[in-house]
Protein backbone atom coordinates (compact mmCIF):
# COMPACT_ATOMS: atom_id res chain seq x y z
CA UNK A 1 0.00 0.00 0.00
CA UNK A 2 1.23 3.50 -0.83
CA UNK A 3 0.53 4.89 2.63
CA UNK A 4 1.57 8.38 1.51
CA UNK A 5 -1.75 8.63 -0.37
CA UNK A 6 -3.63 8.38 2.93
CA UNK A 7 -1.57 10.96 4.81
CA UNK A 8 -2.86 14.57 5.08
CA UNK A 9 -1.18 16.36 2.17
CA UNK A 10 -3.55 18.85 0.45
CA UNK A 11 -4.80 22.12 1.91
CA UNK A 12 -8.58 21.99 2.37
CA UNK A 13 -9.01 25.26 0.43
CA UNK A 14 -8.79 23.37 -2.88
CA UNK A 15 -11.49 20.91 -1.83
CA UNK A 16 -13.67 23.85 -0.73
CA UNK A 17 -13.21 25.55 -4.10
CA UNK A 18 -14.18 22.40 -6.02
CA UNK A 19 -17.22 21.99 -3.78
CA UNK A 20 -18.39 25.57 -4.27
CA UNK A 21 -17.91 25.30 -8.02
CA UNK A 22 -20.16 22.22 -8.02
CA UNK A 23 -22.70 24.09 -5.91
CA UNK A 24 -22.75 26.88 -8.51
CA UNK A 25 -23.49 24.19 -11.10
CA UNK A 26 -26.54 23.10 -9.12
CA UNK A 27 -25.07 20.08 -7.29
CA UNK A 28 -26.12 19.67 -3.66
CA UNK A 29 -23.48 19.20 -0.96
CA UNK A 30 -25.31 16.05 0.19
CA UNK A 31 -24.91 14.47 -3.25
CA UNK A 32 -21.27 15.52 -3.48
CA UNK A 33 -20.15 14.29 -0.06
CA UNK A 34 -22.44 11.29 0.44
CA UNK A 35 -20.34 8.28 1.46
CA UNK A 36 -17.01 10.13 1.33
CA UNK A 37 -14.64 10.07 4.29
CA UNK A 38 -14.48 13.88 4.35
CA UNK A 39 -17.46 16.19 4.86
CA UNK A 40 -18.29 19.76 3.86
CA UNK A 41 -18.56 20.80 7.52
CA UNK A 42 -15.09 19.40 8.26
CA UNK A 43 -13.63 21.29 5.29
CA UNK A 44 -15.22 24.58 6.31
CA UNK A 45 -14.66 24.39 10.05
CA UNK A 46 -11.14 22.98 10.12
CA UNK A 47 -7.70 23.68 8.71
CA UNK A 48 -6.48 20.08 8.72
CA UNK A 49 -5.14 18.93 5.37
CA UNK A 50 -7.00 16.21 3.46
CA UNK A 51 -5.29 13.15 2.06
CA UNK A 52 -4.66 12.49 -1.62
CA UNK A 53 -7.25 9.71 -1.50
CA UNK A 54 -9.88 11.95 0.09
CA UNK A 55 -9.29 14.69 -2.47
CA UNK A 56 -9.18 12.22 -5.34
CA UNK A 57 -12.47 10.63 -4.24
CA UNK A 58 -14.09 14.08 -4.01
CA UNK A 59 -12.87 15.09 -7.46
CA UNK A 60 -13.95 11.76 -8.99
CA UNK A 61 -17.41 12.18 -7.49
CA UNK A 62 -17.54 15.73 -8.88
CA UNK A 63 -16.76 14.54 -12.42
CA UNK A 64 -19.55 11.93 -12.25
CA UNK A 65 -22.06 14.56 -11.12
CA UNK A 66 -21.18 17.00 -13.93
CA UNK A 67 -19.75 14.69 -16.65
CA UNK A 68 -20.37 17.17 -19.45
CA UNK A 69 -18.37 19.99 -17.84
CA UNK A 70 -14.71 20.92 -18.29
CA UNK A 71 -14.09 20.75 -14.56
CA UNK A 72 -10.27 21.22 -14.62
CA UNK A 73 -10.57 24.53 -16.47
CA UNK A 74 -13.65 25.60 -14.49
CA UNK A 75 -11.75 25.20 -11.22
CA UNK A 76 -8.49 26.67 -12.57
CA UNK A 77 -10.44 29.83 -13.38
CA UNK A 78 -11.16 30.37 -9.68
CA UNK A 79 -7.88 29.04 -8.22
CA UNK A 80 -5.87 32.19 -8.83
CA UNK A 81 -2.44 32.68 -7.28
CA UNK A 82 -3.97 34.45 -4.26
CA UNK A 83 -5.96 31.27 -3.47
CA UNK A 84 -2.69 29.63 -2.39
CA UNK A 85 -2.52 31.47 0.92
CA UNK A 86 0.80 32.81 2.18
CA UNK A 87 2.60 31.11 -0.70
CA UNK A 88 0.45 33.02 -3.21
CA UNK A 89 0.79 36.36 -1.46
CA UNK A 90 4.54 35.89 -1.19
CA UNK A 91 4.90 35.01 -4.87
CA UNK A 92 2.92 38.12 -5.85
CA UNK A 93 5.06 40.32 -3.58
CA UNK A 94 8.40 38.99 -4.93
CA UNK A 95 10.73 41.38 -6.73
CA UNK A 96 10.57 39.34 -9.95
CA UNK A 97 9.25 36.06 -11.30
CA UNK A 98 12.56 34.33 -10.65
CA UNK A 99 12.26 35.10 -6.93
CA UNK A 100 8.60 34.07 -6.97
CA UNK A 101 9.36 30.68 -8.53
CA UNK A 102 12.15 30.05 -6.03
CA UNK A 103 9.74 30.73 -3.16
CA UNK A 104 7.15 28.37 -4.64
CA UNK A 105 9.83 25.69 -5.03
CA UNK A 106 10.83 26.06 -1.40
CA UNK A 107 7.41 26.16 0.28
CA UNK A 108 4.95 24.40 -2.06
CA UNK A 109 4.50 21.76 0.65
CA UNK A 110 2.54 24.34 2.67
CA UNK A 111 -0.29 23.72 0.17
CA UNK A 112 0.32 20.36 -1.54
CA UNK A 113 2.72 17.95 0.12
CA UNK A 114 3.23 15.36 -2.61
CA UNK A 115 4.00 17.79 -5.45
CA UNK A 116 7.48 19.19 -6.12
CA UNK A 117 8.39 22.14 -8.33
CA UNK A 118 11.78 22.22 -10.04
CA UNK A 119 12.82 25.58 -11.42
CA UNK A 120 15.92 25.92 -13.59
CA UNK A 121 17.13 28.51 -16.14
CA UNK A 122 18.22 26.71 -19.32
CA UNK A 123 19.80 29.15 -21.75
CA UNK A 124 17.11 31.12 -23.55
CA UNK A 125 14.29 29.58 -21.49
CA UNK A 126 13.61 28.86 -17.85
CA UNK A 127 11.95 25.51 -17.21
CA UNK A 128 9.39 24.90 -14.48
CA UNK A 129 8.78 21.20 -14.01
CA UNK A 130 6.14 19.77 -11.69
CA UNK A 131 6.54 16.20 -10.43
CA UNK A 132 4.70 14.10 -7.88
CA UNK A 133 5.91 11.54 -5.34
CA UNK A 134 3.55 8.91 -6.76
CA UNK A 135 1.09 8.27 -9.59
CA UNK A 136 -1.66 10.88 -9.17
CA UNK A 137 -4.10 8.83 -11.28
CA UNK A 138 -7.54 10.50 -11.27
CA UNK A 139 -5.96 13.91 -10.69
CA UNK A 140 -3.55 13.65 -13.66
CA UNK A 141 -5.56 16.26 -15.60
CA UNK A 142 -6.90 18.38 -12.79
CA UNK A 143 -3.70 19.18 -10.88
CA UNK A 144 -1.57 20.28 -13.88
CA UNK A 145 -4.39 22.47 -15.19
CA UNK A 146 -5.04 23.99 -11.76
CA UNK A 147 -1.35 24.69 -11.18
CA UNK A 148 -0.92 26.08 -14.68
CA UNK A 149 -3.86 28.45 -14.16
CA UNK A 150 -2.23 29.74 -10.96
CA UNK A 151 1.20 30.15 -12.60
CA UNK A 152 -0.32 32.06 -15.52
CA UNK A 153 -2.25 34.29 -13.12
CA UNK A 154 1.02 35.03 -11.29
CA UNK A 155 2.84 35.86 -14.53
CA UNK A 156 -0.03 38.05 -15.74
CA UNK A 157 -0.19 40.07 -12.52
CA UNK A 158 3.59 40.45 -12.15
CA UNK A 159 4.22 41.49 -15.78
CA UNK A 160 0.90 43.19 -16.53
CA UNK A 161 0.15 40.75 -19.35
CA UNK A 162 0.72 37.16 -20.45
CA UNK A 163 3.67 37.11 -22.85
CA UNK A 164 3.41 35.28 -26.15
CA UNK A 165 5.29 32.01 -26.52
CA UNK A 166 4.98 30.28 -23.13
CA UNK A 167 5.38 26.57 -23.85
CA UNK A 168 3.47 23.94 -21.89
CA UNK A 169 3.82 20.15 -21.93
CA UNK A 170 0.90 18.27 -20.38
CA UNK A 171 1.24 14.74 -18.93
CA UNK A 172 -2.01 13.47 -20.46
CA UNK A 173 -3.49 12.93 -23.91
CA UNK A 174 -5.21 15.82 -25.67
CA UNK A 175 -8.64 16.19 -24.02
CA UNK A 176 -11.95 17.06 -25.60
CA UNK A 177 -11.76 20.51 -24.03
CA UNK A 178 -8.33 21.38 -25.52
CA UNK A 179 -9.78 23.98 -27.93
CA UNK A 180 -11.71 25.69 -25.13
CA UNK A 181 -8.58 25.85 -23.00
CA UNK A 182 -6.54 27.34 -25.84
CA UNK A 183 -9.29 29.91 -26.48
CA UNK A 184 -8.86 31.06 -22.88
CA UNK A 185 -5.05 31.21 -23.20
CA UNK A 186 -4.33 31.95 -26.88
CA UNK A 187 -0.71 32.99 -26.20
CA UNK A 188 0.24 29.49 -25.02
CA UNK A 189 1.87 26.72 -27.00
CA UNK A 190 0.35 23.61 -25.46
CA UNK A 191 1.39 20.05 -26.30
CA UNK A 192 -0.10 16.88 -24.84
CA UNK A 193 1.06 13.34 -24.13
CA UNK A 194 4.38 14.18 -22.45
CA UNK A 195 5.82 12.27 -19.48
CA UNK A 196 5.62 15.24 -17.07
CA UNK A 197 4.15 18.70 -16.64
CA UNK A 198 6.58 21.39 -17.87
CA UNK A 199 6.25 25.14 -18.42
CA UNK A 200 8.91 27.06 -20.35
CA UNK A 201 9.14 30.84 -20.32
CA UNK A 202 11.67 33.23 -21.85
CA UNK A 203 14.49 33.63 -19.34
CA UNK A 204 14.68 37.42 -19.82
CA UNK A 205 11.14 37.83 -18.49
CA UNK A 206 12.02 36.28 -15.15
CA UNK A 207 14.13 39.21 -13.99
CA UNK A 208 11.86 42.09 -15.01
CA UNK A 209 10.71 44.12 -11.98
CA UNK A 210 7.36 42.80 -10.79
CA UNK A 211 4.44 45.23 -10.83
CA UNK A 212 3.17 43.75 -7.56
CA UNK A 213 6.52 43.74 -5.69
CA UNK A 214 6.39 44.53 -1.97
CA UNK A 215 9.50 43.62 0.00
CA UNK A 216 7.87 43.84 3.44
CA UNK A 217 4.92 41.70 2.35
CA UNK A 218 7.29 39.22 0.70
CA UNK A 219 9.41 38.79 3.86
CA UNK A 220 6.30 38.43 6.01
CA UNK A 221 4.79 35.79 3.70
CA UNK A 222 8.13 33.96 3.47
CA UNK A 223 8.40 33.73 7.26
CA UNK A 224 4.78 32.61 7.57
CA UNK A 225 5.33 29.87 4.96
CA UNK A 226 8.38 28.59 6.84
CA UNK A 227 6.39 28.58 10.05
CA UNK A 228 3.66 26.53 8.36
CA UNK A 229 6.26 24.10 7.01
CA UNK A 230 7.29 23.31 10.57
CA UNK A 231 3.75 22.09 11.26
CA UNK A 232 2.45 21.30 7.79
CA UNK A 233 -0.92 19.59 7.42
CA UNK A 234 -2.69 21.29 10.30
CA UNK A 235 -1.88 18.26 12.42
CA UNK A 236 0.56 17.94 15.31
CA UNK A 237 3.94 16.38 14.73
CA UNK A 238 3.25 13.38 16.98
CA UNK A 239 -0.22 12.78 15.47
CA UNK A 240 1.23 12.73 11.96
CA UNK A 241 4.01 10.37 13.03
CA UNK A 242 1.51 7.98 14.65
CA UNK A 243 -0.78 8.10 11.61
CA UNK A 244 2.15 7.14 9.35
CA UNK A 245 3.13 4.34 11.75
CA UNK A 246 -0.42 2.96 11.72
CA UNK A 247 -0.68 3.09 7.94
CA UNK A 248 2.58 1.21 7.57
CA UNK A 249 1.72 -1.44 10.17
CA UNK A 250 -1.86 -2.39 9.19
CA UNK A 251 -3.66 -4.72 9.48
CA UNK A 252 -2.08 -5.51 12.86
CA UNK A 253 -2.28 -2.10 14.51
CA UNK A 254 0.08 -1.90 17.51
CA UNK A 255 -1.27 -1.24 20.98
CA UNK A 256 -0.79 2.14 22.60
CA UNK A 257 1.69 0.61 25.03
CA UNK A 258 3.73 -0.84 22.16
CA UNK A 259 3.85 2.52 20.39
CA UNK A 260 4.99 4.24 23.59
CA UNK A 261 7.72 1.64 23.93
CA UNK A 262 8.86 2.26 20.34
CA UNK A 263 8.97 6.01 20.98
CA UNK A 264 10.67 5.58 24.36
CA UNK A 265 7.86 7.64 25.90
CA UNK A 266 5.73 7.07 28.97
CA UNK A 267 2.03 6.38 28.41
CA UNK A 268 1.10 9.44 30.48
CA UNK A 269 3.32 11.73 28.36
CA UNK A 270 2.02 10.09 25.15
CA UNK A 271 -1.62 10.67 26.11
CA UNK A 272 -0.93 14.25 27.21
CA UNK A 273 0.90 15.19 24.00
CA UNK A 274 -1.84 13.75 21.80
CA UNK A 275 -4.47 15.53 23.91
CA UNK A 276 -2.59 18.80 23.36
CA UNK A 277 -2.85 18.09 19.62
CA UNK A 278 -6.61 17.57 19.96
CA UNK A 279 -6.74 13.80 19.50
CA UNK A 280 -6.12 10.41 21.10
CA UNK A 281 -4.54 7.14 20.05
CA UNK A 282 -7.88 5.38 19.59
CA UNK A 283 -9.20 8.29 17.53
CA UNK A 284 -6.20 8.03 15.21
CA UNK A 285 -6.65 4.25 14.89
CA UNK A 286 -10.35 4.71 14.01
CA UNK A 287 -9.56 7.44 11.47
CA UNK A 288 -6.87 5.34 9.78
CA UNK A 289 -9.15 2.28 9.65
CA UNK A 290 -11.89 4.37 8.07
CA UNK A 291 -9.54 5.83 5.46
CA UNK A 292 -8.15 2.42 4.52
CA UNK A 293 -11.67 0.95 4.35
CA UNK A 294 -12.81 3.74 2.02
CA UNK A 295 -9.80 3.11 -0.21
CA UNK A 296 -9.81 -0.69 -0.29
CA UNK A 297 -13.55 -1.08 -0.88
CA UNK A 298 -13.12 0.65 -4.27
CA UNK A 299 -10.87 -2.20 -5.43
CA UNK A 300 -13.37 -4.66 -6.90
CA UNK A 301 -10.72 -7.37 -7.10
CA UNK A 302 -10.91 -7.58 -3.29
CA UNK A 303 -13.90 -9.32 -1.71
CA UNK A 304 -15.56 -7.67 1.28
CA UNK A 305 -14.19 -10.53 3.40
CA UNK A 306 -10.67 -9.76 2.19
CA UNK A 307 -11.09 -6.05 2.94
CA UNK A 308 -12.24 -6.93 6.45
CA UNK A 309 -9.15 -9.12 6.93
CA UNK A 310 -6.87 -6.34 5.68
CA UNK A 311 -8.31 -4.10 8.40
CA UNK A 312 -7.87 -6.69 11.13
CA UNK A 313 -11.49 -7.85 11.44
CA UNK A 314 -11.93 -11.57 11.92
CA UNK A 315 -15.73 -11.31 11.68
CA UNK A 316 -17.00 -9.83 8.40
CA UNK A 317 -20.41 -9.02 9.91
CA UNK A 318 -18.70 -6.94 12.60
CA UNK A 319 -16.74 -5.08 9.90
CA UNK A 320 -19.97 -4.46 7.97
CA UNK A 321 -21.62 -2.94 11.05
CA UNK A 322 -18.68 -0.62 11.64
CA UNK A 323 -18.52 0.28 7.94
CA UNK A 324 -22.22 1.19 7.93
CA UNK A 325 -21.65 3.43 10.95
CA UNK A 326 -18.84 5.19 9.06
CA UNK A 327 -20.50 5.58 5.65
CA UNK A 328 -24.24 4.97 6.18
CA UNK A 329 -24.02 2.03 3.77
CA UNK A 330 -23.00 -1.61 3.87
CA UNK A 331 -19.68 -2.35 2.11
CA UNK A 332 -21.48 -4.03 -0.82
CA UNK A 333 -24.00 -1.19 -1.26
CA UNK A 334 -21.23 1.41 -0.99
CA UNK A 335 -19.17 -0.37 -3.65
CA UNK A 336 -22.20 -0.69 -5.95
CA UNK A 337 -23.03 3.00 -5.57
CA UNK A 338 -19.45 3.99 -6.42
Amino acid sequence: MESEKLLPSIHPAYARLISMQLKRMGVSMDALFSGLSVSWDALVEGQSFVSFEQFSALYTRATTLVPDKNLPTEVSNIVQISAHGSLGYGALAARCLAEAFLLIKEVLATRIGFIKLDYQPLGEYAEIRIRSDFDIAALSEFLPVMLLGSLLDLIDKCLGELPVGIEVEMPFDEPEWADDFLARYPVLKVRYGYPSFVVRINNDLLFLPSLTADEFAYRSAEQECKQILRQVGGEGKLSRHIRKLLLDSQPSFPTQAHVCEQLNMSIRTFIRRLKNEGTSYQTLVDEVRREIASWLIRDKSLSVERVAERLGYQDTSNFSRVFKRWFNDTPSAYRKRL
